[in-house]
């Protein structure tokens, strides 16, 4: 099961596939006080009505002749966390399909050479643009999104052979939650910052803070590195000084920005991203839609009073997990309506909706025992109307019907367990594994995004309790020759077939290649029929022994095997 996001409001309610092309300028917006205001392009997909993005576009990225009608939405910045380039929208809520149309790579980039540039012109007085219109789908848009700004990242002697948008490059970084990305997109970031040295304690590599009110746990990884890395924290400074300094002054006012926003790297970094490649003369260059991790190691762990921290315990049939941290409704998606021009009503309660995981928003915090006289006092939240009016805004309208909500990842009351998942489908399957391994056949369990235990995880799907769906990934190697298995966690009720891969000549593949490809699935017991140039076979599970799984897997796989016992 994946999160259910909420619906936005002031959305086309058409029934058909909306495409977010591009998140342009900032500006502020009399309604939205508390907050900046971004401009996003949207374009309708023809033809798509209840169809999915992947049975429109396959495994390509969306043509500009399949896009249509255009239409410019304002959202405010504390709906970011949930925003990217390439999100897909029906009836006013993002769909967390259609990933399958763009690509993983992971790129080693030397982030001190990173350059800015514009959409609508190369700097240094170069001619040309790097990204042309039809390369970021904007078509009739174009005007109001030219002047955007992008991260240029050099491979191969190009200084611009990867592209991160501005907005990405923000989501990422302070997206732990909307109230953390408002703080960065706002004046208020050094009084936060300042606070948060007040209480904070370093001893060795461990960090004692305590969250200034409003803040969720998923923020304190980017409240401790803000607050101990004087690069870091200058350069998220700088963010909101370029939307002033960057904004234009039409009859004096002040009119909407296109700032230049820094990655706060300077040294050398892997980057794993999902996007596009983009054609640019003999060299291809790729456009990123969504960043999904780097190599960054922050030499802390960061750990926060317990005694500020309750526990709410899951609803019956709440489709959200209880976040461990303050006491803090979790607002039922499917019936919550986000707004856009809003302003929450005066009220000292929050609910929590889902967002994108962002740099730091999914690493672990430890808690620390203090006397129950130096604690921070807890703050009372309550679980707003379900069927209520939510917003990002920081706003006390005492007469507003609009509940606060804040925008953070949501986490299991659990962790991620480290050891196998104890599934009954992943048992059998290790017995067959240990069957090929008698008849000389080298089996290799491949963790792929959960290091810790023995399964991928899947990144796009979770469970109702937050637990993403586990998947056994394992390399099987005879005579130099490969074939790659993919089981996935099952539930009482769920059916579907395992995943036989092999690349071109049976060679091995990469843990980018196998993640790529994990990432293809279109929804839960469904496999990809085709992917680039995989060989893909389904192996339904219809075998009446061990043994006879065994004999049909390595049937499949073409291999003739000395007799197995």
């Amino acid at each position: 099961m994946t999160h259910s996001w909420p619906q936005f409001q002031n959305m086309p309610q058409d029934g058909q596939l909306w495409m977010l092309t591009w998140l342009g300028p900032y500006s502020l917006n009399i309604t939205t006080s508390s907050q900046r205001v971004v401009l996003a392009a949207l374009s309708c997909v023809k033809n798509s009505k209840d169809r999915t993005p992947n049975q429109i576009f396959g495994r390509s990225p969306p043509r500009p002749d399949q896009l249509g009608q255009q239409r410019l939405v304002e959202f405010p910045v504390g709906e970011l966390p949930m925003l990217t380039i390439g999100t897909f929208f029906r009836n006013g809520r993002a769909l967390n399909v259609g990933i399958g149309t763009l690509k993983q790579r992971t790129f080693t980039v030397d982030f001190s050479k990173q350059r800015l540039f514009r959409l609508d012109k190369i700097p240094g007085g170069e001619p040309g643009h790097v990204l042309s219109k039809e390369d970021c789908l904007l078509s009739g848009a174009w005007a109001p999104m030219a002047h955007s700004a992008c991260v240029g990242l050099a491979q191969k002697g190009d200084s611009f052979a990867v592209g991160v948008p501005v907005a990405e490059v923000l989501r990422w970084c302070y997206g732990s939650s909307s109230r953390m990305l408002q703080t960065v997109l706002s004046m208020d970031l050094p009084k936060v910052i300042k606070q948060v040295k007040r209480t904070m304690v370093r001893t060795a590599s461990v960090l004692d803070i305590q969250l200034p009110e409003g803040f969720v746990e998923q923020d304190a990884v980017t409240l401790g590195w803000l607050a101990s890395t004087p690069e870091a924290f200058d350069e998220a400074c700088r963010v909101n000084r370029s939307v002033l300094a960057y904004a234009s002054q039409p009859g004096g006012g002040r009119g909407p920005s296109h700032p230049n926003v820094s990655f706060p790297y300077r040294e050398t970094l892997e980057l794993r991203v999902l996007g596009r490649e983009i054609a640019h003369e003999e060299t291809p260059r790729f456009l990123v839609h969504r960043i999904l991790g780097t190599s960054l190691n922050i030499p802390f762990t960061v750990r926060l009073p317990v005694s500020t921290f309750n526990h709410v315990p899951p609803e019956p049939g709440s489709p959200l997990p209880a976040p461990r941290g303050k006491r803090k409704g979790r607002a039922r998606a499917k019936t919550a309506l986000l707004g856009t021009k809003t302003e929450p009503r005066r009220q000292g309660s929050a609910a929590l909706l889902p967002a994108l995981e962002s740099q730091f928003s999914n690493m672990d915090i430890s808690h620390r025992e203090i006397p129950a006289g130096d604690a921070t006092p807890v703050q009372s939240y309550a679980l707003p109307a379900p069927t209520g009016l939510l917003s990002t805004g920081l706003g006390e309208d005492r007469s507003s019907t609009a509940n606060k909500v804040i925008l953070t990842l949501l986490k299991s009351p659990k962790p991620v367990p480290d050891e196998p998942v104890q599934n009954d489908a992943f048992t059998r399957l290790r017995m067959v594994f240990d069957q090929l391994r008698n008849a000389g056949v080298t089996i290799r369990e491949v963790p792929l995004n959960n290091q810790g235990g023995q399964e991928a995880r899947f990144t796009h799907w979770t469970y109702s309790d937050g637990t993403r769906v586990a998947c056994l990934v394992a390399a099987a190697e005879r005579q130099h020759q490969f074939w790659y298995v993919f089981e996935q966690q099952r539930q009482v009720d769920e059916y579907g077939p395992l995943l036989l891969a092999q690349r071109p000549s049976g060679r091995s593949a990469s843990i980018s290649d196998l993640d790529d490809l994990l990432l293809q699935a279109e929804g839960p017991n469904t496999w990809p029929r085709k992917h680039g140039d995989w060989t893909l076979l389904h192996v339904r599970h219809g075998f009446r022994s061990v043994e006879a799984f065994t004999k049909g897997l390595q049937q499949r796989m073409g291999w003739t095997l000395p007799v197995i016992p």
